[in-house]
C-alpha cells in the first residue's frame, strides 16, 4: 500500500510541475531575447508552432491526464461493496444496504 501512496505521490507532483510550466508559459512574455517562435527565420517556422496557445496546449495536456476523481472513488468504495458480498444474512444484508445508501455509496454492484 506504501509503494501504491508513493506512486501516486510521485505522479501528483509530475502533474503539478506540467501545470505549473503551463500556467507559466501563458504569463512571461516572449520576445526576440527570450528564444521565441518570432525570433526565427519566417522560413523555419511551421504553422502548428504559431496557432498553437498556451491555453490550448495546457487543456491539451490536462485531457492526457487520468480521472483521479473515479480513482479516488473506486478506492473508497470498493472495500464496502466488497464486504457485501461476503453477508449472508437477508436482514444483514438490507440493513447494509440501507447504510451503503445513506452514505452515498451504490449498494447494488
Amino acid at each position: 500500500m506504501a509503494a501504491v501512496a508513493r506512486v501516486f505521490r510521485w505522479i501528483e507532483h509530475i502533474v503539478l510541475i506540467v501545470l505549473l510550466l503551463a500556467l507559466l508559459s501563458a504569463f512571461i512574455p516572449s520576445g526576440p531575447s527570450m528564444g521565441s517562435v518570432a525570433s526565427l527565420p519566417h522560413s523555419a517556422v511551421s504553422a502548428d508552432a504559431v496557432t498553437i496557445s498556451p491555453s490550448t496546449l495546457a487543456n491539451e495536456l490536462v485531457g492526457l491526464l487520468p480521472d483521479f476523481d473515479a480513482f479516488y472513488r473506486t478506492a473508497l468504495t470498493y472495500p464496502l461493496q466488497h464486504a457485501r458480498t461476503t453477508i449472508s444474512d437477508p436482514e444483514l444484508l438490507d440493513f447494509y444496504d440501507g447504510y451503503l445508501e445513506a452514505i452515498g455509496v451504490a449498494a447494488r454492484p
